[in-house]
């Protein structure tokens, strides 16, 4: 009797921790797609599919730094260019 209890109460503890892993990698996928998405990095359709449905955290931790370094990237291309832009009008000629 106290085996059979114990089984179940092992199998729901495992369901438990599947769903929070599941729910975990989730909202992890949504924040690297949140991030890619308000910088407009344009993800072709099979790789946003691809992260969303990730459910390996260690990729996904790999995944979010790549996705800061992109946006970061992106970030100093724009301030560059906005000072290259302020420049050229200053100064015509110089590209």
């Amino acid at each position: 009797m106290n085996a059979q209890r114990y089984e179940r109460q092992g199998a729901y503890r495992r369901r438990i921790e599947e769903a929070r892993a599941k729910a975990e990698a989730e909202a992890r996928a949504q924040s690297i797609l949140r991030i890619l998405d308000t910088f407009a990095v344009d993800l072709p359709h099979d790789q946003r599919e691809t992260v969303r449905t990730c459910t390996d955290i260690d990729l996904l931790d790999a995944l979010f730094r790549d996705a800061l370094e992109i946006v970061g990237a992106h970030d100093d291309f724009r301030r560059r260019l906005t000072a290259w832009a302020a420049q050229e009008r200053s100064s015509p000629g110089h590209c």
